[in-house]
């Protein structure tokens, strides 16, 4: 990518347009993060425009616009150039370093391990983040969602929930969701984002949420259940107590 966007400047050059060394170098680093060539192309050409009508407030836009490109990345530190260098080839996955996967995982966000070969194992739980020295990835439908910060619940029927939620922690989720219960990611999103898989809880963040009302009707099972010492799980308790 370096060489092609060395290439645009050259055409740019000569026709006599002149491109200081600090955009060259906000162009390179573009260019490395966004990996696309037709967006260095059209930057390149853009910013020729500018620079041949000396436009500066053009430039600085133009420039400002790259930056935020640059920001919307889930880690702006690395970009899709970087994942293609290290072996994945694939574009399902954008790309994170280990600290912004913490973060992510923390948000509850599916977060996978990368191999240098190309391989892609299931999504990891905070211990396997930390122990892996490669990079990880994030589904890239999944980044766009949390972009738009709108997923799409078409499936679910969700639009009349309006309780309060309280926060649990792991292992109290695993049995409620064990139970019966209905657990829920603690996100940004406007709207809860459910738990459909025990996996999501074992290998996911600290903390989960689910409805007051929901959360204690199961409490007051568990107190039922002393009285009935022959029954052993919540689950069990629901259909008898």
């Amino acid at each position: 990518m370096q060489e092609y966007t060395q290439e645009q400047i050259n055409q740019a050059e000569s026709r006599g347009i002149e491109i200081s060394t600090d955009v060259k170098e906000q162009l390179f680093e573009y260019a490395n993060l966004i990996g696309e060539k037709e967006k260095v192309r059209a930057l390149v050409r853009n910013l020729a425009d500018a620079v041949s009508q000396a436009d500066s407030e053009g430039v600085e836009d133009l420039l400002d616009d790259a930056r935020m490109d640059i920001q919307e990345l889930p880690d702006p530190t690395i970009g899709k150039l970087e994942l293609r260098d290290y072996g994945y080839m694939e574009e399902d996955m954008v790309p994170l370093r280990k600290e912004a996967a913490l973060d992510y995982h923390r948000m509850g966000s599916k977060i996978y391990r990368l191999g240098s070969a190309g391989s892609k194992g299931e999504y990891a739980s905070k211990e396997m983040i930390q122990a892996h020295d490669g990079l990880f990835g994030m589904e890239s439908q999944m980044w766009e969602r949390i972009k738009d910060n709108n997923l799409d619940y078409a499936e679910e029927n969700l639009g009349a929930f309006q309780e309060p939620m309280s926060v649990i922690e792991q292992e109290e989720a695993l049995k409620l969701y064990d139970a019966g219960a209905d657990i829920y990611l603690i996100t940004n999103f406007s709207s809860p984002m459910y738990v459909t898989e025990r996996m999501e809880i074992e290998r996911g963040p600290e903390h989960y949420q689910m409805s007051m009302t929901e959360l204690e009707r199961f409490r007051n099972l568990e107190w039922e259940m002393q009285k009935y010492p022959q029954i052993q799980s919540l689950k069990e308790a629901k259909s008898v107590v």
